[in-house]
């Protein structure tokens, strides 16, 4: 994997993310995902499945900023260290 294309892919996570945008997060994921936050929750499944979550999860967040560092790369894979903080709007709930 290149450094372009490993870049390429985390701004497009981080433009999901920021943007609040469930087809851009969709399209990072393969279409079959089982997408978990936690492990006392039942899994996000499949495309529409990942958009319902991620419209409904980032519906209460405000000031979301996405960053990352210390990439490593080889021949077919990258690692690197996230991290994403956000204000979370009151629900009501």
């Amino acid at each position: 994997m290149t450094e372009e294309k490993f870049i390429r892919l985390i701004e497009q996570y981080k433009h999901a993310w920021e943007e609040k945008n469930p087809d851009f997060a969709a399209d990072f994921f393969v279409s079959d995902i089982e997408y978990t936050e936690s492990p006392f929750e039942s899994p996000a499944v499949g495309t529409e499945g990942l958009k319902r979550y991620w419209k409904e999860a980032t519906s209460h967040q405000t000031e979301i900023n996405f960053s990352y560092s210390n990439m490593f790369l080889d021949s077919d894979r990258g690692a690197l260290e996230w991290q994403c903080t956000y204000s979370k709007k009151a629900t009501g709930a």
